[in-house]
């Protein structure tokens, strides 16, 4: 009995041992298996982000502006209180520097340009978006871009005290201007912000 018994030990051991070789013989090359592309969901750009970020990094990077927070608030509550000239009758002209006239007409056309760029990308998005969208990380954006235009233009204007050239001071202006179509459409985004604001709340008393 022992005897049949460890045959049949023996036996199923063969047949299991038998049965993995076979398993481990198999062609996975013919193997076919059922797979999908993956499809990765398209981010949708934030161009006011995008623009906004490279003219601050720009600026500070140029040393155009402050990098501190505080200074910022400082400077934006100043000019809005009181305008640029509150600001400039603060300053001494001990710290900006004559330059070369070209390389500063150059400074502020680069200024002017990416100063542009946001007003052109911030523009090109409230146009896309439904007056249902919330604003709010864009307007804090292009609040933030505009102080750091604002510093630039005071840096600006505290050089060309110092350099008397009617070419550098076309380009100023320009560049003054391209400030004032950023301001307004960040008034247009805190506007849009302040409707929305208001819709809720009636929404929410009615």
């Amino acid at each position: 009995m022992k005897t049949i018994a460890f045959m049949k030990i023996v036996t199923i051991t063969g047949m299991c041992i038998c049965t993995m070789s076979a398993c481990t013989t198999v062609d996975l090359s013919q193997v076919t298996f059922d797979t999908k592309p993956v499809t990765k969901l398209a981010e949708v750009e934030n161009v006011v982000e995008r623009a906004s970020a490279s003219m601050m990094a720009l600026f500070e990077k140029k040393g155009w502006c402050k990098t501190d927070l505080r200074e910022k608030t400082q400077t934006a509550a100043s000019v809005l209180l009181n305008g640029l000239d509150s600001i400039f009758s603060k300053k001494t002209h001990s710290r900006a520097l004559v330059v070369n006239a070209q390389k500063l007409s150059d400074d502020i056309y680069l200024a002017k340009s990416k100063v542009e760029l946001v007003a052109q990308a911030a523009n090109v998005y409230l146009s896309t978006r439904d007056v249902s969208v919330d604003l709010g990380v864009e307007l804090t954006l292009l609040e933030s871009a505009l102080v750091t235009a604002r510093e630039a233009e005071i840096k600006f204007g505290e050089i060309l005290a110092l350099n008397n050239s009617s070419h550098n001071q076309r380009e100023y202006d320009q560049f003054q201007t391209s400030i004032d179509d950023l301001k307004m459409i960040t008034d247009t985004y805190g506007v849009r912000m302040r409707r929305q604001i208001m819709s809720r709340a009636n929404i929410e008393h009615s």
